[in-house]
């Protein structure tokens, strides 16, 4: 059985003020199957792990890995791991309910809010 992770070029922005100025449109966003990266991946086994790496142009103070239901309801929500020159790293579980998941990305500093859709 295999779990669809909808991978999309989604650009949805909060703010939570007027201070944000950038978008993540010039991130770079991996999802695989292994913690090296060495290669892309859009579909998962229940219960096999996510990786997802995220590269900004900038560092946040708090960013945080999602998974939602195709509603877009929260399933499960963990913190990113900085690894350095503006790059985040986090992992999920796969759900056991064979559906699309959305991956869903947020990133904040100070009172500006960003989210995006993987």
């Amino acid at each position: 059985m295999k779990i669809s992770v909808l991978v999309t070029i989604l650009f949805l922005i909060v703010f939570s003020s007027a201070l944000a100025t950038s978008v993540f449109a010039k991130s770079e966003v991996d999802i695989s199957g292994n913690p090296n990266f060495s290669s892309q991946a859009k579909e998962f086994s229940a219960g096999q792990t996510i990786y997802v790496r995220i590269k900004f142009e900038t560092d946040y103070s708090q960013v945080n890995l999602n998974l939602d239901d195709n509603n877009s309801n929260p399933l499960k929500t963990v913190e990113m791991s900085k690894l350095g020159d503006h790059t985040y790293t986090g992992s999920l579980t796969a759900p056991d309910k064979s559906n699309y998941y959305l991956i869903r990305i947020e990133a904040s500093e100070g009172e500006s809010k960003k989210s995006t859709i993987v």
